[in-house]
């Protein structure tokens, strides 16, 4: 989800350097903050379930 949010917006570029402040990892934190926007909201309305053990 996070992935498609920066390709909509058009921030999904070529990375091109490598090292702690490359795009690539400026992208890899920015789609783990939208993937815990997600999470957070999801918590809050109700529609996220606390994950299972499979121990029914």
């Amino acid at each position: 989800m996070a992935r498609h949010v920066q390709n909509v917006l058009g921030l999904l570029r070529g990375t091109g350097s490598a090292g702690p402040e490359s795009a690539s990892v400026a992208q890899e934190l920015m789609a783990d903050c939208v993937a815990g926007a997600r999470a957070r909201h999801a918590a809050s309305t109700g529609n996220l379930k606390p994950p299972s053990d499979g121990a029914g």
